[in-house]
């Protein structure tokens, strides 16, 4: 029993080589891969971020926009510690991300969570109908 390790739990897993040879790339840089992936695409009217956050609930998630920031927050409480775990990999995490979001209108941004996947809707600010004027060279 205390021998039970998960089948193939080593660090050339192919399911871990893309992760561990990102990580070892970037650690000696000095970089660091974000806490979370996201795409962000321009659908014309609005930008839309979709974030995976898998093995999260729609509770653990904060979404708060403020001062041209969009800051997505997740954090997953620790499992209970009454179990007599032989492996725990799952543990308590807290990540947190933030975009400049300058030209969006704040008050329409919405969000929904579906099959760990967040998705946020960025209305884009409406240029105003006189943006602007020529001015004469005197």
């Amino acid at each position: 029993m205390f021998g039970m390790v998960p089948f193939g739990h080593s660090e050339d897993h192919l399911f871990r080589l893309y992760d561990n040879f990102a990580h070892n790339f970037f650690h000696d840089s000095g970089k660091t891969l974000p806490d979370f992936r996201t795409d962000i695409w321009d659908d014309g009217q609005a930008y839309v971020l979709e974030a995976e956050l898998p093995g999260f609930k729609k509770e653990d998630i904060r979404l708060e926009a403020n001062n041209h920031m969009l800051t997505i927050t997740a954090n997953r409480v620790e499992q209970s510690a009454h179990k007599s775990y032989i492996l725990q990999e799952r543990k308590a995490v807290s990540f947190s991300r933030s975009f400049d979001i300058s030209g969006i209108d704040e008050e329409a941004v919405s969000a929904a969570f579906e099959n760990g996947v967040l998705s946020v809707k960025m209305p884009k600010l409406q240029a105003a109908a006189n943006a602007g004027k020529q001015i004469e060279i005197l």
